[in-house]
C-alpha cells in the first residue's frame, strides 16, 4: 500500500476561483483519475491536509465527502482514508508511463452526464446580488453577533410555510433546525437518536453518502431491498431496526416513488416497533409525471418521522444549506443535550435565503427550474427511445429527478462506461450505491442531465447509441 504525503497531492488553491472545497475535490479527483494517486493508496488525514493548505478542516472534509459520494475514496474506521481499489476497473486510466497517461487521459469529456450538477444560467444572479447587498447594508452590525443555534427564526418561519404549502409537512418553526448539508443533518441525527451500536435500515441500492456517515459513526447498517413500489416492508419487519433511512419521493438512485399504500405500511411499522423513520425528501420538487405524493411526515400521527430537506438543488449547492424537522420528543432531547452546538450556516446566508423565500423569488425560481429540467428530461428519454434498440435496454426512474438509470442487456457496467468513454462521453456507475456488491444490478449506469443543454443531450445519446447498441 502506498501512502501519499502532503507534497504529493498539494492542490493549487486559488482564493478567488470558486469554493475552496470544490477546488480541492477537483484536483484530487483529477490526480486519482490520471493515476498520479494510485488506487488503494492512503490519503492524508483531514486535519493534516487542512493544516498544510491553510484551510479549515471543514473544507477538506467537504472535499473528501464529495469524493466518497462518487465512489473514489473510502473511510476505514481507526485506519484512515483510502482511494478505493475497485474503481480501477470502472475508470479506464492505465497506470503506466506518464507519456501514456498524457495521451489517454481526457480531463473534460465533451458530454458529461454527471449527476447532481445544475444549469448555472437558470440562477437569478442579479436578484441574488441585489438582495445580498441590501441585506448586508441593512444588517451588517448583526454579523458581529452569534445567531440562534437552531438557525435564524425568520428563515425557519419561511421554511415552515414552504413545507406546509408544498409538501404537506406538519410542523412549527420551533421544530426546524438549519444545517450545513444533508450529511451534517445525518451526523446530528445520529447523536440525537444515539445511533452508534444500534441497527439502522438503509435502502439497497441507496445513497452511499448516508451509509458512509453511519458506518463511520459505528452504526450497524442493514441494507433493505427496493421494490417497484418502494422499500421492502417484509424485509423491514424481519430485521426490525431502531430506525430506517428512506428517500420516498425519488429513491436514490433507482428513481422509484414509494406508493401511498407502502407509506402507510411504513408508518404502521414505526408505530408497531417504536422505531423512527428518517425521511429524506430528496428531489421532491422535480416531479414530471403525475401529482406529488404528500411527504410521509405529513401523514404521521405518532411523531415517528424525522424530515430532512435541502436547498442544494433549489438554490446554490455551495451555500450548503439544509434543514431537519424534528418530532416533539426528539426536539426535547436536542434542546437538552445539543443546545450548545453552534449554528454551522453563516447568518448572512440564512438572511439571504429568508428574503428569497419571503419575496416569493424561490418559488418562481423552482418553477423555472422545473420547467427547464422537464424539457431536458423529455429530450433525454425521447432520444434514448429513438436511438436505442427497444429489445436491448431499459430506462429506470423516468418520472422525476435530475438523473435516470439506463440498463443495457448483455453488457456490464464496466463495458458501458469504457465504451462511452471511447466516444468522449462520461456516464456513471451504480455499483457504489450497493452495500452488497454481489447483488448489484449488472449493466446499469447513471445519466445526469442537469448541466447539459438539450443539444448536448441529443449529441451525447447519439454517441452512446453507436457503441452500446
Amino acid at each position: 500500500m502506498e501512502v501519499f504525503t502532503l507534497v504529493h497531492i498539494t492542490p493549487f488553491i486559488k482564493k478567488n476561483s470558486g469554493p475552496l472545497y470544490v477546488q480541492v475535490y477537483d484536483d484530487l479527483r483529477t490526480k486519482i483519475m490520471e493515476g498520479k494517486i494510485p488506487f488503494g493508496s492512503k490519503l492524508p488525514s483531514i486535519r493534516g491536509l487542512a493544516r498544510h493548505l491553510h484551510v479549515s478542516n471543514n473544507t477538506i472534509s467537504l472535499a473528501y465527502d464529495l469524493l466518497a459520494d462518487e465512489g473514489f475514496i473510502e473511510r476505514k474506521p481507526r485506519s484512515g482514508i483510502y482511494v478505493k481499489k475497485q474503481i480501477e476497473d470502472i475508470f479506464p486510466f492505465p497506470h503506466s508511463s506518464e507519456e501514456d497517461r498524457k495521451v489517454e487521459y481526457k480531463p473534460s469529456p465533451r458530454y458529461d452526464f454527471r449527476y447532481g450538477t445544475l444549469n448555472s444560467t437558470l440562477f437569478p444572479a442579479k436578484t441574488f446580488h441585489n438582495i445580498a447587498n441590501a441585506i448586508y447594508a441593512e444588517r451588517q452590525q448583526e454579523l458581529f453577533t452569534y445567531g440562534d443555534v437552531q438557525g435564524e427564526f425568520g428563515l425557519r418561519k419561511e421554511v415552515h410555510h414552504y413545507l406546509i404549502n408544498s409538501r404537506g409537512v406538519k410542523c412549527a418553526p420551533e421544530q426546524i433546525i438549519i444545517t450545513s448539508g444533508t450529511q451534517q443533518s445525518l451526523i446530528l441525527l445520529s447523536q440525537i437518536l444515539n445511533l452508534p451500536d444500534k441497527l439502522i435500515g438503509l435502502e439497497e441500492p441507496g445513497y452511499n453518502g448516508a451509509r458512509i456517515i453511519f458506518e463511520n459513526l459505528n452504526v450497524n447498517v442493514e441494507p433493505i431491498p427496493i421494490k417497484n413500489d418502494g422499500l421492502s416492508i417484509e424485509e423491514l419487519y424481519k430485521i426490525n431496526p431502531y430506525a430506517v433511512y428512506v428517500t420516498p419521493s425519488h429513491q436514490f438512485p433507482t428513481g422509484v416513488i414509494m406508493t401511498q399504500k407502502k407509506r402507510k405500511q411504513l408508518l404502521q411499522w414505526a408505530r408497531d416497533h417504536h422505531s423512527f423513520i428518517i425521511e429524506d425528501d430528496y428531489d421532491s420538487e422535480f416531479r414530471y409525471v403525475g401529482k406529488p405524493i404528500q411527504a410521509i411526515q405529513g401523514m404521521d400521527e405518532a411523531e415517528k418521522v424525522i424530515y430532512l430537506g435541502t436547498f442544494s438543488k433549489l438554490f446554490l449547492p455551495s451555500m450548503r444549506m439544509s434543514y431537519i424537522v424534528l418530532p416533539s420528543p426528539l426536539l426535547s432531547i436536542y434542546k437538552e443535550r445539543f443546545s450548545l452546538y453552534e449554528q454551522t450556516v453563516p447568518r448572512l446566508q440564512q438572511w439571504i435565503m429568508e428574503a428569497f423565500m419571503k419575496t416569493n423569488y424561490l418559488n418562481k425560481h423552482i418553477a423555472r427550474m422545473r420547467n427547464a429540467y422537464r424539457k431536458k428530461h423529455t429530450v433525454l428519454i425521447a432520444e434514448i427511445t429513438k436511438r436505442f434498440d427497444s429489445n436491448k435496454f431499459e430506462i429506470l426512474g423516468e418520472c422525476s429527478g435530475l438523473h435516470i438509470l439506463v440498463k443495457v442487456y448483455g453488457k456490464s457496467e464496466e463495458e458501458l462506461i469504457k465504451l462511452a468513454f471511447s466516444k468522449d462521453v462520461k456516464v456513471y456507475p451504480t455499483s457504489p450505491y450497493w452495500k452488497r456488491k454481489a447483488q448489484c444490478e449488472t449493466g446499469t449506469v447513471l445519466l445526469g442531465f442537469g448541466s447539459l443543454s438539450e443539444e448536448e443531450i441529443q449529441q451525447g445519446v447519439s454517441m452512446l447509441s453507436e457503441v452500446w447498441m
